[in-house]
């Protein structure tokens, strides 16, 4: 069964999708961090000008704006890991209703997983065929949305 779903075409093209949504919010992260740095060092150079209360108001809003920023990149990071399993689940689903198919109209009432063979007869071997029907059956999988797709996904900086 491993052999099969990694021959998928669909299992290929979400595992593409997954590496280009991923590679997108090491980026958008990589981004942020370094915004981040900057409002730091502008806060530090402005220290000298800012009184006291002024000085922990804004040291507060850029956590704030830092922690908000972080928990948006985990979500977001989250979403995508979540797209994924569902998508790939979908695709274990259809191969397991295929392998039945298969096996069904080859009059076989067992299938087991090769490496747990020790000794088979080749003509009982349905990986190919099942790995064929999957990839004309299930082409692609509708992954859900990329959270950095929606609007406001990162919050833009603030300006003071």
């Amino acid at each position: 069964a491993q052999e099969v779903f990694e021959a998928s075409v669909a299992v290929r093209e979400v595992r593409q999708t997954l590496q280009r949504r991923l590679a997108r919010l090491q980026e958008d992260s990589a981004r942020e961090q370094q915004r981040w740095r900057d409002a730091q060092q502008a806060l530090a150079a402005e220290r000298a000008r800012l009184t006291p209360e002024q000085l922990r108001e804004k040291e507060r809003e850029l956590q704030e704006q830092i922690t908000n920023g972080q928990r948006i990149l985990r979500e977001r990071n989250a979403a995508i890991q979540a797209a994924g399993q569902k998508a790939l689940a979908e695709v274990e689903r259809v191969m397991l209703y295929v392998i039945r198919q298969v096996a069904e109209a080859r009059g076989l009432t067992m299938v087991v997983q090769r490496q747990a063979i020790v000794l088979a007869v080749e003509d009982h071997d349905i990986s190919e065929a099942v790995a064929n029907q999957l990839n004309r059956a299930l082409t692609s999988v509708p992954l859900d949305p990329d959270p950095a797709e929606a609007p406001a996904a990162v919050p833009p900086a603030r300006r003071n």
